[in-house]
């Protein structure tokens, strides 16, 4: 069985979460343009009608700690015999869905509190 290197997944996870969020990240750049990604053309959309959703410019904005951990090249020679290590890299990545995830929680929470209200 062909093992992958910390690096090869790595670099793979990021191409593919680039791509799929329509996010681009220049070499170098601490943060990402996502400015054609499904959130910006969200919140164009609503810029269109006079309003303005400050929950998707977060989100937009939180996502970048995701490209932040998959262009991290420290870990990349790293093997299984530093589990304690690639598991603490993966806390992060855990800490930082968490914390998006409650802001879901939260923005669900609201739009439950309009229904009741109209």
């Amino acid at each position: 069985m062909d093992i992958k290197k910390f690096q090869e997944i790595r670099v793979e996870t990021f191409k593919y979460w680039l791509k799929e969020l329509d996010r681009t990240r220049v070499a170098g750049e601490l943060s990402d343009n996502y400015s054609e990604s499904y959130v910006c053309k969200w919140q164009k959309e609503l810029t269109k009608q006079g309003q303005h959703c400050s929950f998707l410019c977060s989100i937009a904005d939180w996502l970048d700690n995701f490209s932040d951990l998959l262009d991290d090249k420290r870990y990349d020679d790293v093997g299984t015999d530093y589990s304690e290590v690639l598991f603490r890299y993966y806390t992060k990545i855990m800490l930082i869905a968490s914390e998006i995830l409650e802001d879901f929680v939260y923005v669900h929470g609201k739009i439950k509190d309009i229904k009741k209200k109209i």
